[in-house]
């Protein structure tokens, strides 16, 4: 007597990427994958579009109020923060072939990111606390206690996430963060300013050995971001 057939049971191992295409294909058949599979492209295409215009944002509105140098406030005849688009946009190629010949070079750079965003974060919350104690940016007898407390439970949260990250991926950031310095630097000196105060100077001093001092931990192998 012939034995029927055992159901075909989709696991981990059957399934490709993406794995709700599988499911759901599956279930109503193979226009579920095509719908799946529409849906991640349109997705995957306006995550790329987003990143692309938020990096390329950030420098150009600093470079318009002074913080980065003028040439990243630079916009086309359409308005189009073009100078920006070009430096960020080659920087990310630059990311990405380094990431194409070194081994597992995506991921450690992923993992360090991920915590260098943390900071600013920190930064954000205390400077709202900030606001609301000193009342910079409020009305007279407007109440400042609610975004009080969110800016210090921002603070607290952010720090909770830094120690959560590990000290190790924190102190690879300082790699990210030390050429920042001479486009401050640069900036500073293009709108006529003092440089750095004494303790500024002191900071980014640090900030630069402890780059430097990342770059031959991991040079040697002693901090791995892996």
């Amino acid at each position: 007597m012939k034995q029927p057939s055992a159901p075909n049971v989709l696991t981990t191992d059957t399934l490709k990427n993406p794995s709700m295409a599988g499911v759901l294909e599956a279930v109503v058949g193979p226009w579920g994958a095509v719908l799946i599979n529409l849906a991640l492209v349109v997705s995957v295409v306006g995550a790329f579009l987003s990143w692309t215009l938020l990096a390329a944002e950030v420098p150009h509105v600093a470079g318009k109020d002074g913080t980065m140098p003028k040439f990243f406030g630079r916009e086309s005849e359409r308005g189009v923060p073009s100078t920006s688009l070009l430096i960020t946009n080659l920087l990310v190629q630059a990311f990405l072939v380094i990431a194409l010949f070194a081994q597992s070079t995506y991921q450690a750079l992923f993992y360090i990111a991920s915590a260098a965003i943390l900071v600013p974060y920190i930064f954000s919350g205390a400077f709202a606390a900030k606001l609301a104690l000193t009342g910079e940016s409020y009305q007279s007898g407007e109440r400042r206690s609610g975004p009080l407390f969110a800016g210090v439970l921002a603070t607290i949260y952010g720090l909770w996430l830094v120690y959560a990250a590990g000290p190790a991926y924190l102190f690879m950031c300082a790699i990210l963060y030390a050429p920042g310095i001479i486009f401050y630097v640069w900036a500073r000196r293009e709108s006529s300013q003092r440089v750095f105060h004494p303790v500024e100077a002191v900071i980014a001093a640090a900030l630069v050995a402890v780059a430097i001092l990342a770059v031959y931990e991991m040079w040697t192998g002693a901090v791995s971001a892996l």
